[in-house]
C-alpha cells in the first residue's frame, strides 16, 4: 500500500500550515486531495515534493500566479522554456522592488528630522538658513504648514520659488527684511512697522523681479484659507498689504 500523509503531516513535512494548502487547492495550486474511508484528506509523496517547490519558488520571489505558470494544474515536472521565462519576469521585478526599497531607505534618511515630512531636501534646507539668519521658530512652522501644501497643489510654481528664494538669500537686504518680518509675529496689526516692512518688501521685489511677478503669489483663496490659521493677524495684514503693493499695483 503506498505511503499517505494526512494534511496536517503534509503541512509539518513543508513547514506551512493546514490553511495554506487548503488555498492552494482553491486556486488550483495543489491538486485535489484523495479521501480516505472517513472522508479524511489523504495525499502521497509527490504531493509533498509539489509542496516543497512552491515554498522554494515564493522564498526566491515568485508569486503565486508565477508558480502557476511554471507548475499548471496536473503538470509532474517544469517546463524548463517556461521556468526560464518566468525566472526572468520575476528577476525584473525584483529589479524594480529592490529600486524602489532603495529609494525608500533613502527618503527616510533624509527623514530624520520630522520637520522635513512634506517638503523636498531644499525646502529645509532653506529653512535651515533662516534659523540661522534669526527668523524666529514661529514663522519658520508656519512657512514650513504653507509650503507643504503649495508643494502639493502647485509643484511647479512652488519648485520655482525655491529656486528665487535661494537666490535672495544671498542678498543681505532680503535677509534684513526676513527678520524684520518675523520681528511682526507679535506685532499689533495697526502697528506702523506692519505696513513699513510690507512697502520694503513690495519695493525689493519689484526692483528685483520687476512688476510682473504675480507667480509669487497664490491666487488659491481655498489654499490661503487652508493656511491662514498658521499666521497671527500683524502677519496676515502684513501678507494683504504686500499683495496690494506689489501685485495689485502692478497691474495698473
Amino acid at each position: 500500500m503506498p505511503m499517505t500523509l494526512t494534511i496536517r503531516d503534509l503541512a509539518a513535512f513543508a513547514e506551512v500550515t493546514t490553511r495554506t494548502i487548503r488555498h492552494y487547492h482553491d486556486i488550483g495550486l495543489m491538486p485535489p486531495a484523495g479521501r480516505d474511508g472517513s472522508g479524511q484528506r489523504i495525499y502521497v509523496p509527490a504531493d509533498a515534493v509539489r509542496l516543497v517547490r512552491i515554498r522554494n519558488l515564493l522564498e526566491a520571489g515568485f508569486s503565486l500566479n508565477d508558480i502557476l505558470d511554471v507548475l499548471p494544474p496536473g503538470a509532474g515536472e517544469i517546463d524548463r522554456d517556461v521556468y526560464g521565462a518566468t525566472r526572468r519576469r520575476v528577476g525584473r521585478r525584483l529589479d524594480a522592488e529592490e529600486k524602489a526599497l532603495r529609494a525608500r531607505r533613502r527618503r527616510l534618511g533624509e527623514l530624520a528630522d520630522p520637520d522635513r515630512i512634506g517638503l523636498p531636501t531644499e525646502a529645509t534646507g532653506l529653512l535651515g538658513e533662516w534659523r540661522r539668519i534669526g527668523v524666529r521658530d514661529e514663522l519658520i512652522a508656519a512657512t514650513r504648514a504653507t509650503w507643504t501644501v503649495c508643494a502639493v497643489v502647485f509643484p511647479d510654481r512652488f519648485h520655482e520659488r525655491l529656486r528665487y528664494g535661494a537666490a535672495d538669500l544671498a542678498d543681505p537686504e532680503y535677509r534684513q527684511l526676513l527678520t524684520a518680518v518675523s520681528g511682526l509675529w507679535d506685532a499689533d496689526p495697526d502697528d506702523p512697522a506692519v505696513e513699513h516692512t510690507a512697502r520694503r518688501l513690495a519695493a525689493y521685489l519689484r526692483a528685483t523681479y520687476g512688476p510682473d511677478r504675480t507667480q509669487f503669489v497664490t491666487p488659491d483663496s481655498a489654499v490661503v484659507d487652508s493656511v491662514i490659521e498658521f499666521y497671527p493677524p500683524a502677519l496676515v495684514r502684513f501678507n494683504q498689504l504686500v499683495y496690494r503693493l506689489y501685485v495689485d499695483d502692478a497691474g495698473q
